[in-house]
């Protein structure tokens, strides 16, 4: 009887020491996003393109709506434990028929003009957030006059702050921001306005590409 005793009680010892090393395992693992194509993680460099049809900028006295924009940059970090994130230095912008000219009441070529390196930072919960945005809308009777005589408009903002779905299961990487508040700079542009009501807000969708090939993500436990 008290072989059996003894048997049973190692046999209970080695199932608390087993459930505690596997406990111990998992809590040493941490969740990690990854970026990839076709199930291979980009690698720092990449490049990277954010795609939006329906980029719109408005205050209570004008609407700009940009059918064709893309951000584009390279792989900063992908794969690790931290936030990735992706240096956006290009834009570019059209919708209105010509480059950079978007749909507005008043013919505005649109750049993308940051005044710090723009980012992208996108975060392990399904959070995203474009630093340092800055698009510099210039009327179109004004974009051949010489330097100091454009009287532009500028929306701009530190952080833009979007949201996107992510899972276990790779999914296609989407960014939606949703009237995110911005700052309208002071300008001699009589169009841009000024005081209460002018401040703009921003809405796009951004899809992702690099080298053509649909970029998914996916969260993963990374030890």
């Amino acid at each position: 009887m008290q072989k059996r005793i003894w048997g049973a009680s190692l046999a209970a010892t080695a199932v608390l020491l087993l459930v505690a090393f596997t406990g111990t395992a998992s809590a040493g693992l941490i969740k990690a996003l990854r970026l990839q194509v076709a199930g291979t993680p980009l690698a720092v460099g990449a490049p990277i393109v954010a795609s939006s049809s329906n980029l719109t900028v408005s205050n209570a006295f004008w609407s700009m709506a940009c059918t064709e924009s893309a951000l584009s940059g390279t792989i900063g970090q992908n794969n690790k434990a931290k936030d990735d994130f992706m240096p956006l230095p290009e834009g570019t912008f059209a919708g209105g028929g010509n480059e950079g000219l978007c749909a507005d009441p008043f013919d505005f070529v649109t750049a993308w003009l940051p005044q710090s390196p723009a980012e992208l930072i996108l975060e392990r919960k399904g959070n995203a957030q474009l630093r340092f945005a800055r698009l510099r809308m210039t009327p179109l009777e004004d974009i051949n006059k010489p330097p100091g005589q454009h009287e532009a408009c500028a929306v701009s903002s530190n952080v833009v702050k979007g949201t996107f779905p992510l899972t276990a299961t790779p999914q296609p990487l989407t960014i939606t921001f949703t009237h995110v508040k911005m700052r309208l700079e002071s300008s001699h542009g009589v169009e841009c306005g000024s005081g209460k009501g002018h401040a703009p807000t921003m809405s796009a969708t951004f899809t992702f590409t690099s080298g053509g090939e649909e970029v998914d993500d996916v969260i993963f436990e990374h030890g």
